[in-house]
Parts: C-alpha cells; sequence; structure tokens
C-alpha cells in the first residue's frame, strides 16, 4: 500500500478532489495573474512528476484554498521536489 503524500492529504482535508482544486486555484489565479492550472499539472504534483513553481501570490491563493499554514504547503511541495528528484535519478 503506498503512503499517502502530504498534499494529497491537504486536498482530503478540505475535501476537494484534483479536479476541483485545479477549477479554484484557476478561477482565482486568472483574473490576477492570467494563468490557469489544468487537472494534469495537479496530478503531476501529486505524483511527483513535476514540482510546483508559484509566483508568490498564487503561493498566497493556494494556501487559502487549502485552508493550510505556509509551513503546510512548503513542506507538502518539498515532499514533491524530493520524490520528483528521485525519480529523475532512476530514469
Amino acid at each position: 500500500m503506498r503512503k499517502k503524500n502530504a498534499l494529497m492529504n491537504l486536498l482530503k482535508r478540505r475535501g476537494l478532489t484534483q479536479r476541483r482544486f485545479s477549477e479554484l486555484l484557476s478561477e482565482r489565479w486568472q483574473p490576477i495573474t492570467g494563468r490557469t492550472i489544468s487537472l494534469q499539472a495537479v496530478g503531476n504534483w501529486i505524483h511527483g512528476r513535476s514540482v510546483p513553481k508559484l509566483e508568490p501570490i498564487e503561493l498566497a491563493i493556494t494556501i487559502e484554498v487549502l485552508d493550510c499554514s505556509l509551513t503546510e504547503l512548503v513542506l507538502a511541495f518539498e515532499e514533491i521536489r524530493k520524490r520528483s528528484q528521485s525519480k529523475d535519478r532512476i530514469k
């Protein structure tokens, strides 16, 4: 059985699916930054295939959407970065 990752735990805590998370971020990011995020990008974060690269305002909005602390989100992203690096070494 695979251990759930920190970002997935944050989504579950808020009762969000990956799809709804991507929709909420896109709705809030787009008017400010012009950027949106796809369901595929969120899935890539969760599975460690890519590392989130967010502007400060996107980070703040993500914290609001997840109702989490900056520390919780940074730790989740750090876990993703480590998983992504280990997958790169395997290739």
